[in-house]
């Protein structure tokens, strides 16, 4: 195992601001079946943040009889979302985000990406953000078997990274990725810049708003590194 510390980003709603135009552009596909995702909540009273698509279209075969096909559904659901965040000028990269990565970066602090989603468009947002160089290890809902906030996610990090999962550190927008990073033995980040309802976190062992309230003497702190 890596004698380092290992900090682990989801993607959708903490690297950039994708949630609800992933919302929109799944709701465009559901609705000429007679539903939307607000029919689908998730253990958390959710509707749709922090699921894998996987998970939810099995929810809406099971609940309405409507079989979709997994890429066929991401790769359309996913156009869609994408042209309104180019429209919007959604996809921008955070300068504070961008600085707290050269950091942790410059001091071999181990970097890995733990998402639900599925891993074009994961290529695709950090691609766009010229955020690619600073993953080594990328897993996505593809990789996986159970999703969160099964910690199956951040556990397969962790090992592909060859790093304890109590010397990890999770940041995520959402209830079921808390509990996943939780479950899997992790401290976890609650990013907090996106949500309307920042109580929702709770569960973390720090909520932020910025990126800038974080440093790499911070990250070291929470984790209990020396």
């Amino acid at each position: 195992m890596n004698n380092s510390f290992a900090v682990i980003f989801d993607v959708d709603g903490v690297i950039v601001n994708s949630p609800p135009y992933n919302h929109t552009s799944i709701n465009s596909l559901f609705r000429p079946n007679g539903f939307t995702t607000a029919d689908l909540k998730d253990t958390h009273n959710e509707a749709h943040r922090g699921q894998s698509l996987r998970d939810i279209l099995k929810i809406a075969k099971e609940k309405y009889g409507v079989d979709f096909n997994l890429d066929d559904f991401s790769k359309q659901a996913g156009e869609i979302g994408f042209k309104m965040m180019e429209a919007e000028d959604i996809l921008k990269l955070d300068a504070e985000l961008l600085k707290l990565l050269n950091e942790l970066k410059a001091s071999d602090v181990l970097l890995g990406i733990g998402t639900s989603s599925m891993r074009w468009r994961i290529d695709v947002i950090l691609a766009k953000l010229g955020l690619s160089d600073f993953f080594p290890v990328i897993v996505s809902a593809e990789d996986v078997s159970e999703h969160k906030p099964n910690p199956h996610i951040f556990l397969e990090v962790a090992g592909r990274l060859m790093v304890l999962p109590s010397r990890c550190i999770v940041i995520e927008d959402a209830p079921s990725g808390i509990d996943a990073a939780k479950r899997a033995g992790m401290k976890v980040i609650g990013f907090t810049g996106f949500l309307s309802e920042p109580d929702s976190l709770l569960g973390a062992d720090l909520r932020i708003k910025s990126f800038s309230e974080l440093s790499l003497s911070k990250l070291k702190q929470l984790v209990g590194y020396v």
